[in-house]
């Protein structure tokens, strides 16, 4: 994946449940377990805008919506900052149909 002319990385691309949450909480959790998360890798974050950066991000998200995946929250709900990316993803998937399980820990379709 590319934003702009910088790669990005999505890492373990093949496992179908996505992480998301406030760096670097979500970064540590998909490690862990196997899940997929996006990042930009340090030397490139300086050499791209912040609307690239979102471009990418977007299509990270749009990637997982289209193969039906689902988004672990690692940061809880209730701790999302007001005008992170992490409040921005959230919406976004619910923006498009995404929904809360029981749990309220995951974003399913």
């Amino acid at each position: 994946m590319l934003a702009g002319e910088t790669p990005v990385l999505e890492h373990n691309a093949n496992n179908c449940t996505r992480v998301i949450g406030h760096h670097p909480d979500y970064k540590k959790v998909a490690e862990k377990e196997g899940g997929q998360y996006f990042e930009i890798p340090s030397g490139p974050r300086g050499r791209i805008t912040d609307a690239q950066e979102m471009e990418a991000n977007r299509k990270f998200l749009d990637r997982g919506i289209r193969n039906g995946d689902a988004f672990k929250l690692e940061t809880p709900f209730d701790e999302i900052r007001p005008g992170s990316a992490y409040e921005w993803e959230v919406n976004y998937l619910l923006g498009r149909g995404y929904k809360f399980n029981d749990a309220g820990d995951t974003l399913i379709p």
